[in-house]
């Protein structure tokens, strides 16, 4: 991952948990709008985030009730609304949605003194963005944003791994010749979720977790397993 990709990460993160002072929210917010993949990571940690604390007594490598429903829901609709081509002002009323929804979000009084002086910025800046991001599940359940690059065929995928005892947690493939990628933690509700977007090019990719830099692990969600010939089990994606 690279280091802006990393900076954005800790700058959707902080905001999600209300790290930032009032100056830095602001400017949180103009830069989420202007970046097409920020939005996308910012939906899917709030989803996230969400489904997990709607789980208290989440056991080790379960996914919350339901989980695998509501990504399929929102799939279909994004399916839905993709099918035919938007009113130009639908985006920017979709953006503001987000923020408007009690359920998906409580503004803080900093937020709400910063927003009408922000509308005109968001609304310039969504206008102008494309739509870049493509948010799906694999084949083996997992629920996974892709983000395409056009140009290079290349998808970012997000890898997740939830574990409370690890000190650090990486994922390794075929995609980068099974060098580990280091993972971020958060803490979400009382469980650590380890995750990070991946750059990988179209096509069938085998990957496993590692633990600590020498604990190898399949991940627990994936329906599709092969066995590697030295005693281990491989994830499989296409895409």
């Amino acid at each position: 991952m690279s280091k802006n990709r990393h900076k954005d990460e800790q700058l959707v993160s902080r905001f999600l948990d209300g790290e930032l002072s009032p100056e830095e929210e602001k400017n949180a917010l103009i830069r989420i709008a202007e970046d097409e993949e920020l939005r996308a990571m910012l939906r899917f940690d709030r989803f996230l985030s969400d489904s997990l604390h709607e789980v208290p007594d989440l056991e080790m490598f379960d996914v919350p009730e339901g989980f695998t429903n509501d990504v399929m829901h929102q799939i279909e609709q994004m399916e839905h609304e993709t099918a035919r081509q938007p009113v130009w002002y639908e985006p920017f009323f979709e953006w503001m949605k987000q923020w408007f929804t009690p359920k998906e979000y409580t503004f803080r009084p900093a937020m709400v003194m910063a927003t009408p002086a922000l509308l005109l910025m968001l609304t310039a800046a969504l206008f102008l963005m494309p739509s870049a991001d493509e948010t799906s599940l694999n084949e083996f359940g997992t629920e996974t944003e892709f983000v395409v690059d056009h140009v290079t065929d290349e998808v970012w995928i997000r890898f997740v791994y939830i574990d409370d005892d690890a000190s650090e947690m990486a994922v390794a493939g075929n995609f980068s010749d099974w060098e580990p990628i280091e993972l971020d933690s958060r803490v979400m509700g009382d469980k650590t979720v380890w995750t990070g977007l991946v750059p990988v090019e179209r096509g069938e990719h085998h990957y496993m977790f590692v633990k600590n830099g020498e604990e190898w692990l399949a991940d627990p969600l994936a329906e599709i397993q092969r066995d590697d010939g030295f005693g281990n089990k491989n994830a499989v994606i296409y895409l």
